[in-house]
């Protein structure tokens, strides 16, 4: 999203945008546009119709400069003021879409990628470069080994952006050197590619359908501990996905047919037997890297003939790593060249004395991370260790939470933050709500290592575990709906890793099951909304398992109400109404009203998609009761959605409207826009079940402008199936054909099948709406269009139908 290479100006409407006069025309006249509003939409533009995340916007309109939500919103509104409501779409915790048609393309459009920003300039390797880049015209698996620390990810990645223009498909970047367990590998790509599960679909098979027609690159980074689900994982992407080339780096081979592997060297090293004079080393690669590296922290660092000979003898003992080296240069923060090029003479000769065989690379690095860790003091060196309970790294809070020694304080946590990144022993990361900490891959291995050895490994980790199970708790509400629960999406995102750790620490150890089972009910929700039902269930199956033999018998029904969601959302209603009957048996034996509420409201839902409407009904009302008697307005309104939709299946229709309007009302007090949006089309369906088509239509656009801005799109898709049954029945027309096909993509998308009693009334609908328009040939391109178009469009364009002319 380089403005500056962009030589062709965009039209949208009766505006025309021109990034290199930077000024927009609105009917030919010049819009007064603030500097940070044009650079906003400017990155909108240049990609519309497709997501542009709050994290690209934030490091294109403010580089290095931390800001919070507040500041981007802003910028959108003033845009939404001038180009129209429905300009810019919200993509819930994810970011933006710019929504109208765009005339006019830049010479160089951004290649899609997700490849973060490089923390430091990229230094030599163009030979490496030149040679990768032919081996992956060769090679559709190509493995770039060696030891930790020689630069495998950086050059990977440089690669990588270098032949992205390749890939129609674009080119992602999957790390899992968090990742605990090789069976997530097909998870973890399809996270980072926005593919959803599908019910009764395997993770590899929803995979590989989303990449047969494609042409991409996947860079697995990091492979080595997840050898075998990354060769299952190649093999059969191989096998049955063309158009897939994998980019892998780890530090042994995969061994899969047709992989080709190239060896990342040292970077190339002075000349030991040429005179040290300054012109001689620039030539060398590790060299120009440790001067790059000292200008961090020394901005007018220079190699002289003074240094000269110390840079050369750092360099060349140090191999030529690049970790080595940029750790090395990282000390000339506390002394200068010549003093670390001494203590470096005298600890390599001490290592290699006694041996006429060269060092072992990951000997060197390891004597190195050892040397940088003695020169530590006890509280930097204790403060390295605990860091390495962390997955995925951590927030100076959470740093501060688990780190800290008992009673001390927070702020000696922050000292020795700074401290260690000053060695370059710990990186930091700017991110939109938080910095953030973590550790390099093989000084995360050492630093594990090393508490594991001061045998107080599993004391840290119960701090870890506690930290995390804290935030899962007070997650627990929000989550549930309301305006804090996109903000709490995005915090768990961060740190899914960490959450993982702490669900595969737990119920790996008998003592530590309630600690997993506790998260595993705080989590689900989050595990939902983000679409990974399989690994839902997985943890869930875990948390049942020791359910059965613990003795807290609450969390053990709230541990069969989770089970009991999950099954029903993969559409096995009859694993659901065992989970809900189990928690509402225990709930009912413990006393807890509040507790066998939810569960008889959760078996109303199970109950209806069963078609038991009686059952639905009695089992909503009773919930409904008790929380009306208890006062609390959010479970009730979703209690008398329940209610008022089961009414509606019985034709009792009055009923019906006036318990939804009661839920609707609710639902607006708390905040709940998911919910404002489910009784909304509850009511449409009663308005269409009566006929009154114009009514339910004005409903279901009010309830789908709800639903955009809430990221309910399990929702939009039932609304929008919902609107084209109106619209068919109002006049036979095309657009009711193309709101279906876009509801059928969505639906497809998000791995969200029909019930048996749905997909009969469905069908029928779908038949009915083609014999009154009495035109396949005209009718199924319709269809297409609405399944190959943006359904934000759709919606769009649906809404806007809808206004007054």
């Amino acid at each position: 999203m380089n403005i500056q290479g962009f030589s062709r100006d965009f039209r949208f409407g009766i505006f025309e945008l021109q990034p290199r006069e930077r000024r927009m025309l609105k009917a030919g006249n010049i819009v007064s546009l603030g500097p940070r509003a044009f650079d906003v939409l400017i990155c909108l533009v240049e990609r519309a119709g497709h997501l542009v995340t709050k994290e690209q916007l934030f490091s294109h309109v403010w580089p290095k400069v931390v800001v919070d939500d507040s500041a981007l919103q802003v910028q959108i509104s003033s845009l939404r003021k001038i180009l129209g409501s429905d300009a810019i779409a919200t993509v819930s915790g994810q970011g933006y879409r710019f929504m109208l048609e765009v005339v006019g393309s830049p010479v160089a459009r951004s290649p899609l990628h997700n490849f973060p920003p490089a923390p430091s300039t990229f230094i030599g390797r163009e030979h490496d470069i030149a040679r990768l880049e032919k081996a992956l015209d060769r090679a559709r698996l190509l493995t770039l080994t060696g030891a930790g620390g020689c630069g495998k990810t950086r050059l990977a990645l440089q690669v990588a952006a270098t032949v992205v223009d390749r890939y129609p498909d674009g080119a992602w970047l999957i790390e899992m050197a968090s990742l605990a367990d090789f069976t997530l590998v097909p998870q973890a790509v399809l996270s980072a590619l926005g593919v959803a599960e599908v019910p009764g679909v395997s993770l590899m098979e929803t995979l590989t359908a989303h990449l047969a027609s494609r042409y991409i690159l996947l860079l697995l980074d990091n492979a080595e501990h997840l050898l075998p689900g990354c060769v299952a994982f190649a093999d059969t992407l191989l096998r049955e996905c063309r158009g897939v080339t994998l980019l892998v780096t780890s530090r042994e081979k995969l061994e899969v047919a047709g992989e080709s592997t190239y060896r990342v060297p040292s970077m190339s090293l002075p000349d030991v037997n040429a005179s040290a004079s300054p012109k001689q080393l620039i030539e060398s690669e590790s060299v120009r890297l440790f001067l790059d590296r000292a200008r961090l922290i020394r901005p007018h660092f220079a190699l002289t003939e003074q240094n000269a000979a110390a840079i050369s003898s750092i360099c060349l003992r140090l191999d030529g790593i690049p970790l080595a080296i940029e750790l090395a240069a990282g000390r000339l923060r506390s002394m200068p060249v010549d003093e670390l090029s001494r203590r470096l003479d005298q600890r390599f000769s001490l290592l290699s004395s006694g041996s006429s065989a060269a060092q072992p690379r990951h000997r060197t690095l390891r004597s190195l991370i050892d040397w940088s860790y003695d020169l530590l003091s006890p509280a930097e060196q204790a403060m390295l260790c605990r860091l390495s309970v962390f997955s995925g790294g951590c927030t100076l809070q959470a740093a501060e939470q688990v780190c800290a020694p008992e009673r001390a304080d927070c702020a000696q946590v922050l000292d020795l933050l700074v401290a260690l990144s000053e060695k370059s022993l710990v990186v930091t990361e700017e991110h939109p709500h938080a910095t953030r900490c973590s550790l390099l891959e093989t000084v995360l291995t050492y630093a594990r290592d090393r508490l594991r050895e001061g045998g107080d490994e599993t004391l840290w980790q119960g701090r870890h575990a506690a930290h995390f199970v804290t935030m899962t708790d007070e997650a627990f509400r929000p989550l549930q709906g309301g305006p804090e629960q996109s903000l709490w999406i995005e915090r768990l995102e961060v740190d899914v890793d960490n959450l993982r750790a702490v669900l595969t620490r737990s119920f790996a150890l008998p003592d530590a099951a309630e600690t997993g089972m506790r998260v595993v009910v705080s989590l689900n929700r989050f595990w939902l909304i983000r679409g990974r039902l399989a690994e839902a269930r997985a943890w869930s199956a875990l948390a049942v398992a020791a359910a059965l033999g613990d003795g807290n018998l609450g969390l053990r029904a709230k541990v069969f109400n989770c089970e009991g969601i999950i099954a029903s959302r993969q559409g096995d209603q009859i694993g659901a109404m065992a989970g809900f009957e189990q928690a509402l048996a225990i709930q009912r034996q413990l006393g807890d009203q509040i507790g066998a509420a939810t569960a008889l409201n959760n078996l109303s839902i199970a109950a209806t998609d069963l078609g038991d409407h009686s059952l639905a009904r009695s089992r909503s009302e009773e919930s409904a009761a008790v929380f009306r008697s208890a006062g609390d307005s959010h479970r009730l309104g979703h209690a008398l959605c329940n209610l008022g939709n089961a009414a509606r299946y019985q034709k009792d229709f009055s009923f019906a409207r006036t318990t939804l309007e009661e839920a609707m009302a609710l639902a607006r007090s708390v905040g709940d826009l998911n919910l404002v949006s489910a009784a909304l089309g509850a009511l449409a369906s009663v308005e269409t079940e009566l006929g009154n088509y114009k009514a339910s239509q004005a409903v279901l656009v009010e309830a789908l402008a709800i639903s955009r801005d809430a990221g309910d799109r399990l929702e939009i898709a039932a609304l929008l199936e919902e609107l084209a049954h109106v619209e068919s029945r109002l006049k036979p027309s095309l657009s009711a054909a193309r709101l279906w096909g876009a509801a059928e993509q969505l639906r497809a998308t998000l791995g969200s099948p029909f019930s048996q009693i749905e997909r009969a009334a469905y069908d029928q609908r779908i038949c009915i709406a083609r014999a009154a328009f009495g035109d396949d040939a005209a009718f199924d391109p319709a269809w297409k269009d609405g399944a190959e178009t943006n359904w934000e469009i759709v919606v769009s364009d649906a809404i806007r139908a809808a206004q007054p002319q």
